[in-house]
């Protein structure tokens, strides 16, 4: 069952609210952190999936095991990964975003073991993952002129 109230209080939680009071308790909702994508020549790639997870500092080497993954989250992740051509990854990071603890979910849907980051590193580490090539489809990038505003 889903928590009736938001587990950490920090979120923009009016969806949350309504979706735990108005829907049974077998509907769950989970919510997926980030898509990585890239931007070439006018078309958009997703490269990655990234859920993130913020530690104390004091936590960094033992960051896989005291901030596990709830079970919904686990469930999304291997979901995720079973269903795309891009890689999933869970990326533990310190609030001021200078230690990051990066792991893989593997074609079992388990992670793998975490690598710890600087900033530095952790950057070029995610500058340099490409766009896969086991036949990601582009999304066409509209100009602004072109878009359609959905809700008029």
């Amino acid at each position: 069952m889903s928590p009736p109230r938001e587990i950490t209080g920090k979120r923009p939680t009016n969806y949350s609210r309504w979706h735990r009071a108005k829907l049974p308790e077998n509907c769950y909702m989970t919510d997926g952190d980030w898509f990585e994508q890239r931007l070439v020549n006018g078309e958009m790639f997703t490269i990655a999936f990234i859920e993130t997870i913020q530690i104390p500092p004091q936590f960094v080497q033992q960051a896989q095991q005291t901030f596990y993954l709830w079970s919904s989250k686990e469930a999304l992740m291997k979901s995720i990964n079973s269903q795309v051509d891009f890689p999933c990854f869970v990326v533990r990071h310190t609030a001021d975003c200078k230690i990051f603890c990066v792991s893989q979910i593997n074609s079992n849907g388990q992670e793998t073991e975490a690598i710890i980051m600087f900033e530095e590193e952790y950057k070029q580490w995610l500058v340099s993952l490409k766009i896969p090539n086991r036949g990601s489809e582009p999304i066409k990038m509209r100009k602004p002129q072109e878009a359609k505003e959905p809700w008029r």
